[in-house]
């Protein structure tokens, strides 16, 4: 029994947190974000903390570099060919993972 409410309590912490996330996401004016299909305040936040802001990029490739969404070339000889790349930040390509995912369904 212990374990159950343990559960419940954790539960209601990150509705808490989550509630305070979307608060300070819209004191921030993010709402835009928001709006877009699979993107919610966890996501959200994850955007926004791990780019720090657009404009640090030069396009929208050096952008796909960054989060490791960009094919790597791997060709050999006549044969071209691209794999995934296991670069870039991890975190913010599991967000856009998400996104993608559930826009998808």
């Amino acid at each position: 029994m212990q374990a159950l409410d343990r559960l419940t309590a954790l539960e209601r912490d990150a509705g808490k947190l989550e509630r305070e996330i979307r608060e300070l996401l819209r004191a921030r004016h993010c709402t835009q974000l928001l709006a877009i299909c699979g993107v919610g305040p966890i996501v959200a936040a994850k955007i926004l903390g791990e780019t720090r802001g657009i404009g640090r990029f030069r396009s929208a490739a050096a952008f796909a570099a960054h989060t490791g969404t960009a094919p790597v070339p791997a060709s050999s000889g006549r044969v071209r060919r691209h794999q995934l790349n296991r670069g870039g930040n991890r975190q913010l390509n599991r967000a856009l993972y998400t996104i993608a995912m559930v826009q998808a369904r």
